[in-house]
């Protein structure tokens, strides 16, 4: 028997299982894995206890949404980089 509220145990998202956890401190992280037969890659990323890594990107993109014709995906294509 599983426990806890359903939502936070997982759907299943266009044939991908996908997990929320929710934990006091616990604010802002991804975690992707992918597996086959005896591998396993896991990508992470943690932000810390707030959301302040996220809000430089946010701000750069609020100040160049003037400058952009046509649809932008993906932060890269925002950044000078």
């Amino acid at each position: 028997m599983l426990n806890g509220p359903k939502e936070t145990r997982g759907a299943r998202i266009n044939g991908t299982q996908v997990h929320s956890v929710r934990l006091p401190g616990h604010v802002l992280s991804a975690e992707v894995v992918y597996g086959m037969a005896d591998q396993r890659l896991v990508l992470r990323h943690d932000a810390g206890s707030s959301a302040i890594p996220y809000v430089d990107e946010a701000m750069l993109a609020i100040r160049k949404v003037g400058a952009f014709k046509g649809l932008r995906r993906c932060l890269d294509t925002v950044m000078d980089i």
